[in-house]
């Protein structure tokens, strides 16, 4: 804090005045002092919810990577039985399989040299056309006397339509060539070429394209698989083999589950587990040697944390007559130290064993009595147990059905919208329904309305999006001035009950809005059929299994609202709150040292002032008749 420009200083009282007010006033900071102090405390525990919120995001994350179905489906392995005729990887999530096959032929790619005798590649081709032929059809370049070899296959190269590669190569000195390869292998990329020029009129096969071709089963009775490509996809569902060589012997395959991976999995959730009990242990301990407190020790927060995860992780599964009922079944116990250890080679013998059990508990699933009612998913807010599910209203898809069907005279063509895609189709003259309902699915398809369908409906044009349900779909036909299909038809979402409770229809799915079975979705098949003679009900059980607790115990934590945000936003305010009452009494201190400086000024005038009263009195008094 700046000084006054005017100070007297001690100029008459001789004292050390600037030295006493900066004394009076550091007492007078003493309060600011405190208030700094606490807010170093609040600081200091915002760090420590820092330390806790790290902890806890890792465990969300191993949480996150085990709580469903599919993530222990992911645990499997991949062996062949001899990796220098063919490999295996996994693409996907298989379930266990084997298989045996023979490789019987590798894909190739295409290769053929046109032309020879040319110098270089400098050497002009002549004047004329050179045509590439290839399942696409006919690609044609155009030479003249000047092009070179290495400008026709720099054409060749610069075509973006063309599945052809061109370079030049040297054979021998004064006979170089044009060398084609196929840019992708299989049978259907063969190629040839012609000229008319006949210095490039000859050309030759030097690698004929091929499909791979493997066999499963025996030389009788086998099946051949042909695919472009050494990549073969759709033997077994989310594994690819990659072919290296033919052979005569057979080579087997095998998906096996893999154990070590999921076991692996589950000690690292436990370990993550561990990392937020230590950071929190660590946050809240209480040395009492030193009588030294940490940031949180005492923290209602921070305990209620260790004991909710406790909990958690206490308690009990519903397995049927499965010996698995909790995780200490699985080799998992809680310590004296607090601390969760894993007994690894008795949750290797559980994996080993009893693996869908061993998933079971562990992830969120649910299952229904009837197959026209589909378990989807649920949130940490669903309670366990078994519902009933009463839809009472089909979903529907759009539907537009013309009049009965009259050909054309001429071309009529019209336009099809479905949301905020629109593609505009053609029926040819003179066709007939057959035909008409052809050429619109052939417009259609491979386009971003190939949802839509043409169908023969009572001998009228029909167009459906069978598989878009609900509100949010709508069909629409314009320009229509034949078939009478003119017109817009959005579907209808479905409705219903889970529980008891309200659900929302969002097409075929409805999700509980409220109660116990809260965020539970379903996928309502009932058609409208279905529906004729009243509502239809089948039972859903969900289990949220350790994983779906865990994300519930995350979700209270975690996030906006969260019990640590809570924490950290009440520390955050009071800092927020000590700032605005340190700035408001520096605002109080400037003004009590302005009045103590004043004071002091006050009573250096006055004793100068009687100082010079003194002098004069001193000076009259010299003056005067000593006799």
């Amino acid at each position: 804090m700046s000084l006054p420009q005017f100070n007297i200083g001690g100029l008459a009282s001789g004292l050390d005045t600037a030295g006493m007010i900066s004394g009076l006033m550091r007492i007078e900071r003493i309060p600011i002092t405190r208030m700094q102090g606490r807010q170093s405390d609040y600081r200091a525990r915002l760090q420590s919810w820092t330390a806790i919120t790290t902890k806890v995001s890792d465990f969300r994350e191993k949480v996150d990577s085990l709580r469903h179905p599919s993530d222990f489906a992911s645990f499997v392995s991949a062996r062949s039985s001899n990796e220098d005729v063919a490999t295996v990887e996994i693409t996907g999530t298989p379930t266990a399989a084997s298989v045996s096959v023979t490789v019987q032929q590798l894909a190739a790619s295409h290769q053929v040299t046109a032309g020879s005798g040319f110098a270089d590649g400098t050497a002009a081709v002549g004047a004329g056309t050179f045509t590439v032929t290839t399942s696409a059809g006919d690609t044609v370049i155009t030479t003249t006397a000047t092009t070179t070899l290495d400008d026709l296959a720099r054409a060749i190269n610069d075509d973006p339509d063309l599945a052809v590669s061109a370079s030049v190569i040297e054979v021998s000195t004064g006979d170089t060539r044009l060398l084609l390869t196929a840019e992708n292998s299989g049978a259907d990329a063969a190629f040839t070429t012609s000229s008319t020029v006949t210095a490039l009129n000859s050309s030759n096969t030097i690698s004929q394209a091929a499909d791979a071709q493997i066999r499963l089963g025996d030389a009788v009775n086998g099946i051949v698989i042909s695919r472009p490509t050494n990549t073969i996809t759709g033997v077994i569902e989310g594994v690819s083999l990659d072919l290296k060589t033919v052979s005569t012997e057979p080579v087997s395959f095998s998906i096996e589950r893999d154990t070590d991976a999921a076991k692996s999995a589950i000690v690292d959730l436990v370990n993550a587990a561990n990392g937020v009990l230590d950071e929190i242990s660590n946050q809240t301990k209480y040395d009492a040697d030193n009588n030294r407190a940490s940031p949180l020790t005492n923290d209602s927060t921070a305990r209620d944390l260790t004991l909710g995860l406790r909990s958690v992780l206490g308690q009990t599964f519903s397995n049927g007559t499965s010996t698995i009922r909790s995780i200490g079944d699985m080799g998992i116990s809680l310590g004296q130290d607090g601390r969760y250890t894993v007994d690894e080679t008795k949750l290797a013998d559980a994996l080993t064993s009893d693996f869908d059990t061993v998933m079971a508990a562990f992830t969120r699933d649910g299952s229904s009595d009837d197959t026209s009612v589909q378990f989807l998913s649920a949130t940490s807010d669903t309670v366990d147990g078994t519902y009933a599910v009463t839809v009472d209203g089909a979903a529907t898809s759009p539907v537009l059905t013309g009049s009965a069907y009259t050909a054309p005279t001429q071309d009529e063509t019209f336009d099809i919208t479905l949301n905020s895609s629109t593609l505009s189709v053609t029926v040819t003259a003179g066709s007939t329904l057959a035909q008409a309902v052809d050429q619109i699915n052939a417009a259609l398809a491979d386009t971003t309305l190939e949802v839509v369908e043409a169908s023969d409906v009572g001998g009228a044009l029909s167009l459906a999006a069978p598989t878009r349900f609900g509100s949010a779909t709508t069909l629409t036909v314009a320009n229509d001035g034949v078939f009478g299909l003119d017109g817009s038809d959005t579907g209808i979402d479905a409705t219903g009950t889970i529980g008891g409770e309200p659900a929302t229809g969002q097409g075929q799915r409805l999700t509980a809005d409220s109660g116990s079975p809260k965020g539970l979705s379903v996928r309502s098949r009932y058609s409208t059929a279905d529906l004729a003679g009243g509502p239809q009900t089948a039972q859903v059980t969900i289990n949220q299994g350790l994983g779906g607790r865990l994300d519930a115990w995350l979700d209270k934590v975690e996030g906006v609202g969260g019990d640590i945000a809570q924490a950290r936003e009440e520390w955050d305010n009071r800092i927020s709150d000590l700032d605005d009452q340190i700035q408001a009494f520096e605002g109080r201190l400037v003004i009590r040292e302005a009045a103590i400086r004043r004071q002091f000024t006050a009573m250096e005038t006055a004793l100068s002032n009687l100082q010079d009263q003194s002098r004069f009195l001193a000076g009259l008094a010299g003056g005067l008749p000593t006799g």
